[in-house]
């Protein structure tokens, strides 16, 4: 790709009236970022972060990683943390990931081996989509919410192990509602992995906003702290096994 053909792009796209600039946007409304809640513009949440963050210093591991976890940039802080919110949630155990999207990359990538199956909604996230492409899985979609026509997948699938079946519990994409309890009986009676993205449940759903799934009714909770919780990050919430097979294999 040249230099001219980047001119053209962007003479073409201020043509159509698409060209971008960044901007700073400050004292609005705000009903267009993730911040649900307006958590990350709270002077009360703020304070409590640094508070914490003092608290906690003798368990940070300095002010960055410096690295990957597995080199120089675990702590204590980030392992206490996940023992913390696996707790909440009612999970043995939790791993921390950058951004949901590579929570979502990284999961997926890790369960889908040569003989996994994955059937997945069909307004699945395209971090779900782009972890089943560089998994080995064989990936079947399902209409939007409908359980009868993931029910006929399941029924046609020869294969009876390591079979999983991704949602989200609320699509970001029209916000529509998952049918979270038939989709929990069809996981336990076909025997698959129930995988469910609680991006856009968490804070706004549920007891104390912790969603719309029960701990035992799921292989795994995909948890992003940059929606209501207008943070950064995400975390990975699962059994032992799960963890340690992120750790080895997502990380």
């Amino acid at each position: 790709m040249t230099a001219k053909h980047l001119e053209h792009m962007l003479q073409r796209r201020k043509k159509c009236g698409n060209f971008r600039t960044l901007q700073v946007i400050q004292n609005c409304i705000d009903f267009s970022s993730n911040d649900i809640l307006g958590l990350s513009r709270s002077q009360d949440f703020a304070r409590n972060v640094f508070k914490e963050q003092k608290k906690q210093k003798t368990l940070l591991n300095g002010l960055g990683s410096t690295g990957s976890r597995l080199l120089t940039g675990n702590s204590e802080y980030a392992m206490k943390l996940e023992r913390s919110i696996a707790k909440y949630h009612g999970y043995e155990k939790g791993i921390l990931f950058s951004c949901g999207y590579m929570a979502n990359l990284g999961l997926i990538s890790t369960i889908g081996k040569s003989k996994s199956i994955i059937f997945f909604d069909s307004a699945i996230h395209a971090s779900v989509r782009d972890g089943i492409s560089l998994s080995q899985a064989q990936a079947y979609s399902f209409r939007h919410n409908d359980p009868h026509h993931l029910e006929s997948r399941l029924k046609n699938c020869t294969t009876k192990e390591d079979r999983y079946i991704c949602i989200e519990s609320i699509y970001s994409t029209d916000g529509s509602i998952a049918p979270l309890e038939e989709i929990v009986h069809l996981s336990k009676q076909y025997d698959a992995h129930l995988i469910v993205d609680e991006a856009h449940a968490i804070g706004v759903w549920g007891h104390n906003g912790k969603g719309r799934v029960e701990s035992h009714d799921t292989f795994a909770k995909v948890i992003t702290f940059s929606k209501a919780l207008g943070t950064h990050g995400a975390i990975v919430l699962g059994n032992s096994l799960l963890k340690d097979a992120l750790i080895n294999f997502a990380t």
